[in-house]
């Protein structure tokens, strides 16, 4: 498929992150990992131990919010990365797959199955979000809980851009060259199937502000939020989040 051969590219191109975690890089928004872990410790708890809790990484990357996992004493982690090479947390059980192709075989007959599946900002990234929703829930326990990010194409920002240039934000056909964006997530779509396959979004939340200005360096970007938020006051459903971060419960 197209999309491996881009992923490919831009995971292996990648100039290294300002940002890290221990020295390890972090692919992904400002503050996301922070944010996620703490919504990971929300969840998380009571029943197994943290050795036992069992966790898939969906698009790790270098394994950075791994071994923050790692470091806080959850160490039955499953990862999955389409540039294994690229992998540098202190987890042995790491596997090289494309997350476009059927990924649930990973789970042999008898073995139990995840209680947390996490996947930040990867869903952009695959052609089809229902055939990964899908092979998702096939991995997930009876009541286990599945954490996904990924870029607020719905926030006040991203609707002024689309109404002014017809991109819409981190989908410009520059960003799908470099950083491999091909598949927007909305979010009416995405409640509605999650219904289908008996999901539920248990909580909706984002790593930051899309107004929190440290997150721009481009001062025509700076001046297009700020007229933005202006807008922003006569739109329905108003949203801030730069990125968007699901817990999603399954309930069958």
């Amino acid at each position: 498929m197209w999309t491996k051969e881009l992923q490919h590219k831009n995971r292996t191109e990648t100039e290294v992150l300002e940002s890290n975690y221990k020295g390890i890089p972090i692919y992904a928004a400002k503050n996301l990992h922070e944010k996620c872990y703490e919504i990971f410790e929300k969840f998380i708890g009571g029943g197994k131990s943290k050795s036992e809790v069992k966790i898939l990484i969906l698009g790790a990357g270098g394994g950075a919010f791994d071994q923050r996992l790692i470091d806080n004493g959850y160490t039955n982690i499953t990862a999955i990365e389409i540039c294994r090479e690229l992998y540098k947390a202190d987890n042995k059980n790491v596997l090289e797959y494309d997350l476009n192709e059927k990924f649930s075989n990973i789970i042999k007959d008898g073995e139990s199955k995840y209680d947390v599946i996490i996947g930040m900002e990867i869903i952009e990234h695959v052609e089809n979000h229902f055939h990964f929703m899908r092979e998702i829930k096939s991995l997930l326990c009876h009541d286990g809980l599945v954490i996904i990010s990924t870029p607020n194409v719905e926030s006040n920002f991203s609707r002024f851009k689309y109404f002014l240039r017809g991109d819409l934000s981190y989908f410009s056909d520059i960003e799908i060259e470099e950083t491999g964006h091909i598949n927007p997530l909305f979010t009416k779509i995405f409640y509605k199937y999650l219904q289908v396959i008996n999901m539920k979004v248990i909580e909706y939340s984002g790593n930051t502000s899309i107004y929190d200005m440290e997150s721009y360096t481009d001062e025509n970007q700076k001046r297009n939020v700020v007229i933005s938020r202006f807008f922003s006051l006569i739109m329905r459903n108003r949203n801030d989040m730069q990125i968007s971060i699901f817990v999603i419960k399954n309930i069958n």
